[in-house]
């Protein structure tokens, strides 16, 4: 497995208006959808597992991700929206503490938007060797809150 993918598969950010793109950088209209409502669902650890298979060791273009399954749009209508930060990445919730909360609210949301219990999702979350290494107080903070959902 290249080391690039086993991190994430697929990292989604809301462009402004008239961005460019190409092949490996995938846009979509999302219709009536909010466009941070629909970067959460694909920036969610469910969305990015059920990617992981057909990219089949390529990169993630606009193919994979237009196939991709996702909630329909009456479900993400209640789902939590996380604004893109940066572009870059520098200040990506994933490593600021303050965004954890939000961002363990969205993927429990997408989860149950699938239709997946907390035990799924930690199988899912499993999959991640590297994300879990790189990101160790994030991953942490993940395995606690399915600890929770998965006791009530």
């Amino acid at each position: 497995m290249r080391r690039s993918r086993a991190t994430r598969t697929c990292i989604s950010a809301v462009l402004p208006e008239k961005s460019c793109s190409c092949n490996t950088l995938a846009t979509l209209d999302v219709g009536e959808i909010d466009l941070h409502v629909a970067a959460a669902v694909l920036n969610s650890f469910a969305f990015d597992f059920l990617t992981r298979p057909r990219t089949a060791g390529t990169h993630l273009n606009w193919t994979y991700v237009s196939r991709g399954a996702v909630p329909s749009a009456m479900e993400c209508s209640s789902l939590p929206s996380i604004e893109t930060l940066s572009a870059d990445g520098a200040d990506a919730p994933e490593r600021d503490e303050r965004y954890f909360n939000m961002v363990w609210q969205a993927n429990r949301a997408v989860a149950e938007a699938y239709g997946l219990s907390a035990a799924d999702l930690e199988h899912i979350l499993s999959r991640f060797p590297v994300f879990a290494r790189k990101r160790p107080g994030f991953h942490t903070f993940l395995l606690a809150r399915l600890q929770e959902w998965a006791s009530t």
